[in-house]
């Protein structure tokens, strides 16, 4: 939330599409947690994770800092990411310790559990059209595509900051997936959402932001 302020405020347009890619993907696997079915078990492996990411990294940085116990003891404790086929042994790369498993693959599964729950079609969260959404997007500016300088296109010629409507719609979508992983939160856990609350912030945030937004873009 502190970042999406300072990028809506500053109008950073760069930063609001990581930030919104960043949130975008926390709030799926939260819901990839809590939907499964034994959550116990996903919140257990995404914790672990870090331990096998840690491993990676040591392994590929060229100069490990580990000790030989150290990577035994991650391969006992983290056994299911560690995998020997036709005499080769390797390492799973994504948190499920599933395969095949990618984020888009993720989201569809979501969808597919909740209409096989029976949940409206209007109120689904309709993921899988979250995440084209959102790469398609903040996927531009990961990797520098070309045509994110339509973006900054002032009718002066290509301007250093951007139209506020962009960075604005990115910021609101972030806001809102981290507002949703509360609210998800809440309910998995038996703890009251405050949603009057969570309405009143919002509406704040971006009353705040949109006064920031405009004296950085025209100087008073």
């Amino acid at each position: 939330m502190r970042a999406n302020l300072a990028c809506q405020s500053h109008l950073l347009l760069a930063t609001s599409a990581l930030n919104l890619r960043t949130a975008f993907e926390i709030y799926a696997n939260l819901l990839y947690i809590i939907r499964n079915p034994d959550p116990a078990l996903m919140a257990n492996r995404f914790l672990r994770f870090k331990e096998v990411e840690k491993y990676l990294y040591d392994k590929e940085s060229g100069k490990p800092l580990l000790s030989a116990e150290e990577y035994r003891r991650i391969e006992e404790a983290c056994n299911e990411w560690f995998v020997v086929k036709a005499g080769k042994a390797r390492v799973k790369t994504h948190w499920t310790a599933q395969e095949p498993m990618s984020l888009k693959k993720m989201t569809k599964e979501l969808d597919e559990w909740d209409e096989a729950a029976g949940v409206e079609s209007k109120k689904r969260l309709k993921m899988h059209e979250s995440y084209h959404q959102v790469y398609g997007m903040a996927s531009k500016f990961t990797h520098g595509s070309s045509i994110i300088v339509n973006l900054y296109d002032q009718k002066s010629g290509i301007g250093c900051i951007p139209n506020p409507a962009h960075p604005t719609r990115l910021n609101l979508m972030g806001t809102t997936f981290i507002m949703k992983c509360l609210q998800e939160a809440c309910l998995h856990f038996g703890v009251e959402f405050p949603e009057y609350d969570y309405a009143v912030a919002v509406m704040s945030f971006f009353t705040k932001a949109e006064e920031f937004a405009r004296k950085a873009q025209f100087g008073n």
